[in-house]
């Protein structure tokens, strides 16, 4: 059983991310309120100082150009690379605004899928200690190795749900639709395995009867996680869908500020 307590709070911990999304390895953190997605043929950012990062998109070699742009430019703009490879600014106060409400509901949901994250992980918190309760009650060593060896197999499940929903926020609309059908194959898996544990709790149990009822409480206190689980991704598939209308209405205002000749030459590095 010493598998068990760790699974089961990593499993809480990477359902929350399952649907959400958060950042992809590939992207820097946020740093100094800008945030640049990874992925996508223009790369863009917008640079709000005192203000929450927007969503854009590129990747780390970009990221030192951004940087150079803050550090010559007071107030807020948009930075993007061109299909030229050259690196433009808009300071438009209407083109950054419109850039900042277009990304709005994406932010918006991200907030309630951290909220949701935070839920996640208190249910985590009271698996754990059952975990541990379970640690300290013997059973049936065949039943506790199957257990053991199902317990490590949801680890691994968890951790690579745990990478795809950091990738999720940060990937394109076809990488997007791409990692959903890898999360949604994952959690069928991550279910079957948990019905088998749950068979083999209550076989532990039936040996057992502390154990049995430690697997009861296991079973109810899982029921929140599953709910939660569920609305976490309904919340990602509309993520998916409002990331997809920003990223097209992101394009268009760039598209727009260039005929317009609101973008000029970037700072140099």
């Amino acid at each position: 059983m010493r598998n068990l307590k760790l699974t089961l709070s990593i499993l809480a911990v990477a359902a929350a991310f399952g649907g959400l999304a958060a950042h992809a390895e590939t992207a820097p953190a946020k740093t100094g309120h800008i945030a640049i997605r990874g992925g996508g043929s223009q790369p863009y950012a917008l640079v709000r100082p005192g203000r929450d990062g927007t969503s854009g998109s590129g990747d780390r070699a970009d990221w030192k150009d951004i940087e150079a742009a803050k550090r010559a430019i007071p107030g807020e703009f948009l930075w993007f690379r061109h299909d030229d490879g050259k690196a433009y600014v808009v300071r438009d106060a209407g083109v950054v605004a419109k850039v900042a409400e277009a990304w709005a509901p994406v932010d918006r949901l991200g907030a309630e899928m951290e909220g949701y994250g935070r839920e996640m992980e208190q249910h985590g918190k009271k698996m754990e200690g059952l975990g541990r309760q379970m640690e300290q009650v013997r059973g049936d060593r065949d039943a506790e190795r199957k257990l053991d060896k199902l317990a490590r197999e949801q680890q691994r499940l968890a951790r690579q749900m745990e990478k795809l929903g950091r990738k999720m926020e940060d990937a394109n609309a076809e990488q997007r639709a791409s990692l959903r059908r890898q999360m949604d194959d994952l959690g069928v898996q991550m279910r079957e395995l948990g019905r088998q544990m749950g068979q083999q709790g209550e076989q532990m149990g039936r040996a057992q009867q502390p154990m049995h009822d430690i697997s009861m409480q296991m079973h109810e206190a899982s029921k929140p996680m599953d709910a939660l689980g569920k609305q976490m991704n309904v919340l990602g598939k509309q993520m998916e869908i409002e990331a997809r209308a920003a990223e097209q209405a992101t394009r268009a205002l760039i598209k727009d500020a260039m005929a317009k000749g609101l973008a000029a030459p970037a700072p140099a590095a």
